[in-house]
């Protein structure tokens, strides 16, 4: 693309059509600078399994019409970030950081991109009724 680099590759499947995947450069270069500034990446963490909100899903979980954006909390784990700040299965996330919520993949790059230590607030529905939890985001561990 006009000559810039848009990724750098990381793997490739050979069987079929050659497809490979690549780390988005935006992302490789958040990365090369955190092992310059402090010699290692550390990624933040929530300690929570999230799915993808549907329409079914909206409506068994009483999230308001119009809202489309979010993700649906299906576990939270014992002794982790998500669980000390108060979040429950059932929630749905609908901010995260002041940021709208358009899919899991955008989340959990949000969440990975947090400093570790940081406390976030992580606006959510709960039994249709819109409430703020204060997450102070852990390290994931490797």
């Amino acid at each position: 693309l006009n000559g810039n680099i848009i990724g750098i590759n990381t793997t490739g499947v050979t069987i079929g059509s050659g497809i490979g995947f690549a780390i988005p450069i935006r992302m490789a270069m958040r990365i090369v600078e955190k092992l310059i500034n402090k010699g290692n990446v550390e990624r933040g963490w929530l300690g929570a399994g999230i799915q993808e909100l549907n329409p079914d899903l909206a409506i068994s979980f009483k999230i308001p019409r119009g809202f489309n954006e979010g993700i649906l909390i299906n576990t939270v784990k014992d002794h982790t970030p998500a669980k000390n700040g108060g979040m429950l299965r059932g929630d749905v996330i609908i901010k995260y950081d002041g940021k709208q919520i358009r899919d899991s993949r955008n989340f959990k790059h949000m969440v990975a991109d947090t400093l570790v230590g940081k406390k976030v607030p992580i606006k959510i529905i709960r039994d249709g009724s819109e409430k703020t939890l204060l997450v102070t985001i852990g390290k994931l561990s490797s």
